[in-house]
């Protein structure tokens, strides 16, 4: 990018939320892709050295067999949260959750769905309970954007992203 006269832009404090790396399922045809992108961009931008390919493909062939795909088991959900100052219309019907509402910041239960209405709070309110509630086990968070029949989440990191309509 800089060769081809971008700027890059460091901004350490700013939160933000990347989905792409919520959609990329870390299995073995994943890895794979990985590693053989990683050979193409080691053989443009480092000079030929015949042991060292041999020892950075083996290290590349190797590396997606080793490497175990993280476990996933079903998240079982007993509740669901709302943080925002009404459930929308129809949204309580959409699953067999029961939905608590808060107009506040509460930390979640295990077991819980919990959808943060961005009409009510800012992104970077959401972002923050999502980094302090990560390590709480079955806990699914997503967030209802305004004016939007849908919400955005995901289980955690491992898993593909969902988008859900009511």
């Amino acid at each position: 990018l800089l060769k081809k006269g971008y700027q890059n832009w460091y901004l350490g404090r700013l939160k933000c939320i990347h989905y792409k790396g919520e959609s990329s399922v870390r299995n073995k045809v994943y890895l794979k892709r990985f590693y053989g992108a990683m050979h193409i961009f080691y053989k443009k931008h480092f000079k030929p050295n015949p042991l060292f390919n041999v020892m950075v493909k083996l290290g590349i062939s190797l590396l997606p067999l080793i490497r175990k795909e993280p476990k996933t088991r079903p998240v079982e959900l007993k509740k669901g949260l709302f943080f925002g100052k009404q459930l929308p219309e129809g949204f309580s019907d959409k699953d067999a959750l029961h939905y608590d509402l808060s107009d506040s910041m509460v930390k979640p239960n295990p077991h819980t769905k919990a959808v943060y209405e961005a009409e009510h709070f800012s992104f970077e309110e959401i972002i923050t309970q999502f980094e302090q509630n990560a390590s709480i086990p079955d806990l699914m968070m997503m967030i209802k954007p305004s004016d939007a029949r849908f919400m955005v989440g995901s289980h955690d990191r491992n898993s593909r992203g969902a988008v859900e309509s009511f």
